[in-house]
């Protein structure tokens, strides 16, 4: 039987808003999702990284001076520099990110939401 439970408060999806690449800086808007579709209503957590492949699924040739910040709505905690981080929205599933390089190679963020479920950005746009 496939039955799939709603989890009222848990991010199940989200979309992403990528501003272009500025002075090596990619500025990125995440709304975390509920079950229906609806932007979260209350504060959640997801991992992130980054990735080279748009499935998410290689992260072995990433730069290591890439970094990710907070850029206002939101909190970023870092798990493993240049690698993951930990990703705390606002009360509203708003999360504003700062994601910082001097490559050019193809990147995409990836969320981990509580499900298990891989959110991939399209690309970053680092040239």
């Amino acid at each position: 039987m496939n039955v799939t439970h709603w989890m009222p408060g848990v991010a199940w999806d989200a979309s992403f808003t990528i501003a272009a690449e500025s002075s090596n800086t990619v500025a990125v808007n995440i709304q975390l999702k509920d079950f229906a579709g609806n932007d979260l209503a209350v504060t959640a957590a997801v991992i992130a990284y980054i990735s080279t492949s748009a499935t998410g699924l290689d992260v072995g040739t990433i730069s290591g001076d890439i970094a990710l910040t907070s850029s206002g709505d939101g909190a970023v905690s870092t798990l493993l520099t240049h690698y993951a981080w930990l990703l705390i929205s606002e009360a509203d599933g708003d999360i504003d990110v700062t994601i910082t390089d001097t490559g050019t190679t193809t990147q995409y963020l990836v969320l981990v939401l509580p499900n298990g479920k891989l959110i991939v950005s399209t690309t970053l746009g680092f040239a």
